[in-house]
């Protein structure tokens, strides 16, 4: 919600209110705190529906979520191996946690990473996960954030994998395969299977299936890793791809698409 548009909150607005409409109706909602102004409209919208609730008898529930703490990064841990002793992952979860800050999201990338480096390892012979903690300190030491985290993943990709991506965040949030097809044809590489590419993004959990033909990225920080990828990806790159699909989509298809990448 900390994206919402004033005329999308009016509409929440609206359907909490309607006491005509017979038919129960929850809404939920999320929002991350520190990107939310104090004074903005988000939080004047649910402080105006907290005055409204005894009028229109309606319930304001508000749950604050916190990062998780080591404790919880530990039990994360625990799940993705299979081990069901703490001791044993308890180390390897401090350091995950002082790296991710106990986000959620952050911490499935980093365990990912991890994997994808060789950094732990799956013995098929004992059937047990194995690494070293301070090689994983030491290879991880200059993470500071987890879009650069990511980028370091994207990087040891192949490189039309890396284009597709740097194309792909320029379309926003989502897009759908047709319009990622447009631009591949007129600017990507000879050897790149759009659909074969647009696979292995999935496999490395960067961007999931969304509505009909359509993907989207599985978080935003994804897809800011990805635009910040490489110094391509400036003005001149996304006039590129702007003038692309002006001369290509039509009318209902530029209303959606053509805004972003310009």
């Amino acid at each position: 919600l900390q994206w919402a548009d004033v005329s999308s909150l009016q509409v929440i607005d609206y359907l909490v209110t309607d006491i005509q409409n017979p038919n129960q109706l929850m809404i939920m909602g999320c929002y991350r705190s520190e990107q939310v102004l104090e004074k903005g409209d988000l939080l004047s919208r649910i402080q105006f529906l907290k005055e409204k609730r005894s009028k229109y008898f309606f319930n304001v529930t508000e749950i604050e979520l916190q990062s998780c703490q080591v404790d919880h990064v530990n039990k994360m841990i625990m799940a993705m191996m299979l081990i069901n002793d703490e001791s044993e992952t308890k180390d390897l979860a401090e350091l995950c946690y002082r790296r991710t800050f106990g986000n959620p999201f952050f911490v499935l990338q980093f365990m990912s990473m991890l994997e994808y480096e060789g950094l732990i390892k799956y013995d098929d012979g004992s059937r047990k996960w194995s690494w070293k903690l301070d090689e994983i300190e030491r290879q991880t030491k200059f993470t500071s954030n987890v879009v650069e985290l990511l980028q370091g993943r994207m990087r040891k990709m192949p490189d039309e994998v890396q284009l597709l991506l740097q194309y792909a965040a320029c379309l926003g949030t989502s897009f759908t395969k047709s319009t990622i097809d447009i631009i591949w044809k007129q600017h990507g590489t000879e050897n790149g299977d759009l659909s074969i590419l647009l696979s292995q993004l999935q496999e490395v959990q960067f961007i999931e299936e969304y509505g009909e033909n359509g993907y989207r990225w599985t978080h935003d920080k994804v897809q800011e890793a990805a635009i910040s990828l490489s110094e391509k990806v400036n003005a001149s790159f996304k006039f590129k791809i702007g003038k692309t699909l002006l001369s290509a989509l039509d009318e209902e298809q530029l209303e959606d698409d053509l805004m972003w990448s310009t």
